[in-house]
């Protein structure tokens, strides 16, 4: 009898022991979940308090795109001419047979109205060496509708009441979809023969 107890008492204590050896284990260690949120929690700590989602790098694109806009985009279908210390400023999109074509068979050619004068006309017709599909050369065509009504030419083959190599197209530069140039004018209206040193640009779409 004393025998059966001693065993019972011995599988008691043996028991308890166990039990208190697996309350130990788990004060010490946390589980995978905790963990996680106690690593989360530092990450926030860190900063400023808070959790920001990040940043969508589509918006942050179509941000950066719209700061750094484009100048050729913003100037598409403009031109402009200047004629001695005067600007004229035309626009493709004001003229009712308006055009801005950077590659017409190899040419570049605008037909435009003034910006600020619709009345007002510019052409040019700008054919770079060597071209097969065009036979003339390059000109500018300024029709202005002004108080002095000037019609001024560039046209090395003549034209419009000027006699060939009168007036002419000095230098031009294609860069994609944009040109620019000098020209001699000379005004085939005005009846005095003025002529004038001038610059042109335009950009197409």
């Amino acid at each position: 009898m004393w025998g059966l107890r001693r065993r019972v008492g011995l599988l008691l204590g043996a028991v308890v022991l166990l039990a208190s050896c697996g309350g130990g284990d788990g004060d010490e260690e946390s589980s995978p979940t905790t963990a996680a949120q106690d690593s989360t929690t530092t990450v926030a700590d860190a900063g400023s308090g808070t959790t920001e989602a990040p940043d969508d790098p589509a918006e942050e694109s179509e941000d950066q795109a719209g700061e750094s806009g484009s100048p050729a985009a913003s100037a598409a279908n403009k031109a402009s001419v200047t004629i001695g210390d005067t600007r004229y400023d035309f626009d493709v999109e004001a003229s009712v047979v308006g055009r801005c074509d950077p590659d017409f068979f190899g040419a570049f050619w605008v037909i435009a109205s003034g910006t600020d004068d619709p009345n007002s006309s510019l052409e040019m017709f700008i054919v770079p060496e060597g071209n097969a599909n065009h036979d003339e050369t390059s000109r500018v065509a300024v029709n202005l509708q002004d108080a002095e009504g000037r019609d001024w030419r560039a046209d090395e083959d003549g034209g419009g009441g000027v006699d060939a190599g009168v007036s002419r197209v000095e230098s031009f530069a294609i860069d994609g979809t944009s040109v620019s140039g000098t020209v001699s004018f000379i005004d085939t209206y005005g009846g005095d023969g003025a002529t004038a040193e001038g610059t042109f640009e335009a950009t197409c779409p």
